[in-house]
């Protein structure tokens, strides 16, 4: 590959790699936001369904602290038939399914005045440690192993007018909360409804190995990196909870306003990749337009690049066919060269131009060791690659056997006399190559029209001296 293409091929590559970078962190950006809009959009949802519920437990609540109070001024075995019209009116005006009255040994009567005893229960010593002192709340009925509560205890604390201390109790169904909370619609890892003791209410009832155990607390359930104590506090202080989990996923908490307890949710990062799959698939392609428009665009560069190149060689080689030319390169032979810069620099007065004279180092050599053709195809090569690098209204010729005249008009400040000279220092390094473990360059001198000279021939002079000088200095040099 010629060192001319890589100054087209390296910033292309660069530019590519620039873009698939900022892709690549933008892809980032994108599947956060669809992230946390699948999160913020499932916790509406299921918000919804808890809000819904937390309706019907905030007036069971209500409903059993206020009739709790009432209770408060019988006497649970005397004042039955009150007690009994309190309890109904409990079932009658809630979803409550059943209702109780019981002493702290767990004996007392339902709504429909049947005696009962709960006092053998596994759930009454609960009830008798957390609520003795008063308060309402919620007791699951089975803790039993693989247990699945199709509902849940309402508890209220009661102390009678007698001053002795009972409870009344209330079934709540939580079947239909389940059916309502885990739709299809969504890829969850794990899901529970769960109270702040860690109760759990009702899961997803999946049938999966790795499903919660009812009979063992929530909060030593919980998937690795997610703190129990945010839940808590979420739930605790009613505040819906949304955040990532390092290596795990996503959590969020969505608690009853009324109840102590909320909806807890665990998805995976393969499950939110899932559900965004539409998202980043239209980002993907979004990308792919953007990159295949890019190489478009470069596409199109290269080709008015090549056709510019075409168009100029073209009109360089019409202007040269009322000159002579040399024979092996096709470029303005010498004599025709300094033809074409006196009519330059007589033209009109204040003309200015710089002169580049160029020298391949060991041609003659060359010659000696490898033949005649062989120089002559490496001039030819050298010629070629000389005469694309300039303007088609530069003067390209050939001076000598080994030498090479390049003439670059309207050359004015010294800006461009600096580019110019920037630009013919990177021709000389990019045309140094290796030939039989011998490395051939290209020295040059450079002379101003007219600071070096007056006219033509004393330009060129200036150019020769400057010539000789570059290579006293080294191999691939220029010298003014």
């Amino acid at each position: 590959m010629k060192r001319s293409h890589l100054r087209w091929l390296i910033p292309i590559v660069l530019y590519f790699i620039a873009v698939a970078v900022i892709l690549s962190m933008y892809r980032g950006i994108i599947y956060k936001r669809a992230a946390s809009a699948k999160l913020t959009e499932m916790a509406l949802t299921i918000g919804e369904d808890v809000r819904d519920r937390d309706i019907v437990m905030s007036e069971a609540m209500s409903a059993m602290t206020m009739s709790g109070k009432a209770m408060s001024l019988y006497v649970m075995n005397y004042n039955d038939n009150q007690i009994q019209t309190l309890l109904k009116d409990i079932v009658d005006g809630t979803e409550l399914t059943n209702a109780l009255v019981c002493d702290d040994e767990g004996k007392g009567y339902d709504y429909l005045g049947k005696d009962i005893q709960i006092g053998s229960e596994e759930y009454f010593s609960i009830i008798n440690s957390e609520y003795s002192k008063g308060g309402t709340g919620m007791v699951l009925p089975d803790r039993s192993e693989n247990a699945r509560n199709t509902e849940c205890l309402i508890v209220s604390g009661i102390r009678f007018s007698n001053r002795e201390r009972g409870y009344l109790v209330a079934t709540l169904p939580i079947d239909t909360l389940a059916n309502q909370l885990f739709r299809e619609q969504y890829i969850m890892d794990k899901v529970a409804v769960v109270t702040i003791n860690g109760d759990i209410l009702a899961d997803g009832r999946g049938k999966r190995a790795d499903d919660f155990s009812e009979s063992t607390s929530f909060w030593e359930q919980l998937p690795p990196g997610i703190s129990k104590d945010t839940i808590k506090l979420s739930i605790s202080q009613k505040n819906i909870y949304m955040g990532p989990v390092q290596d795990y996923g996503y959590v969020f908490v969505i608690p009853f306003a009324s109840a102590g307890g909320g909806a807890v949710v665990f998805v995976r990062e393969s499950a939110m990749e899932a559900m965004t799959r539409e998202t980043m698939d239209y980002y993907g392609a979004e990308a792919f337009r953007l990159l295949l428009a890019s190489a478009c665009l470069i596409a199109f560069v290269l080709l008015s690049h090549f056709l510019s190149d075409l168009i100029e060689k073209r009109i360089r080689k019409k202007r040269y066919e009322t000159h002579d030319k040399d024979e092996l390169t096709g470029l303005l032979n010498r004599e025709s060269a300094m033809v074409e810069i006196k009519k330059y620099t007589e033209a009109e007065v204040g003309k200015r131009g710089i002169l580049f004279l160029l020298e391949l180092s060991d041609v003659k050599e060359t010659r000696e060791k490898k033949g005649d053709a062989f120089a002559d195809e490496k001039l030819k090569e050298f010629a070629s690659s000389l005469d694309g690098r300039f303007r088609s209204t530069d003067i390209v010729a050939r001076f000598e056997d080994d030498k090479f005249l390049v003439f670059l008009k309207d050359i004015y400040d010294q800006k461009d006399i600096r580019k110019q000279t920037d630009e013919m220092q990177l021709f000389l390094h990019d045309t140094r190559f290796i030939d039989a473990d011998k490395e051939i360059t290209v020295n040059a001198g450079a002379a101003i029209y007219p600071d070096n000279g007056r006219n033509v021939p004393d330009v060129v002079i200036s150019a020769k001296n400057a010539l000789d000088r570059s290579k006293v200095v080294g191999k691939g040099v220029l010298s003014f």
